[in-house]
């Protein structure tokens, strides 16, 4: 802005009739005991300049919020995928516990029965082998599928954020090439 004090008018009348070109206006400034009227022009540089501002901080603001963004869905995922390694091994831990329990009763109820113990130990070792093959198959499972949905949901969240990124550029481009012709 550019402040011109043109004249000492008691009466105000030049602030009535403005004489000038461009985008002038006026207002009326009163002191102490003057009255005066003020010009005040507006530049178009600072109004160019103040826009193309404006269009490099919302990209910079756009281009942080994807890593943001990328970075929250990477850290959530992450902890999922934790959360879901440590369920497994507590459920294993349990399931081994428990069987080794029940060998163990089982052996000395042989033991102590002393019927059959070859058969029922070759059964009891048969079972415990197919139940912890089936826990470990079952963990196996568990963590690879929530391992492909973290990262399907990953790769979709860039794919959105990037399009949406790139949607309002064009929008702030062609808002820009709007107000360069207007």
């Amino acid at each position: 802005m550019r402040r011109d004090l043109t004249r000492l008018d008691p009466d105000l009348s030049s602030c009535k009739q403005p004489g000038g070109t461009g985008d002038t206006a006026y207002s009326i400034v009163k002191t102490e005991a003057k009255k005066s009227c003020i010009t005040t022009t507006a530049s178009s540089s600072s109004s160019s300049s103040s826009s193309s501002s404006s269009s490099s901080s919302s990209s910079s603001s756009s281009s942080s919020s994807v890593v943001v963004v990328v970075v929250v869905v990477v850290v959530v995922n992450v902890v999922n995928v934790v959360i879901v390694a440590v369920v497994v091994v507590v459920v294993l831990a349990v399931v081994v516990v428990v069987v080794v329990v029940v060998v163990v009763v089982v052996v000395v109820v042989v033991v102590v029965v002393a019927a059959a113990a070859v058969v029922v130990i070759v059964i009891v070792v048969v079972v415990v082998v197919v139940v912890l093959a089936a826990a470990v198959a079952a963990a196996e499972t568990v963590v690879v599928v929530v391992v492909v949905a973290a990262a399907a949901e990953v790769v979709f969240v860039v794919v959105v954020v990037v399009i949406r990124r790139n949607f309002t550029t064009m929008k702030q481009k062609n808002a820009e090439l709007k107000t360069m012709e207007a």
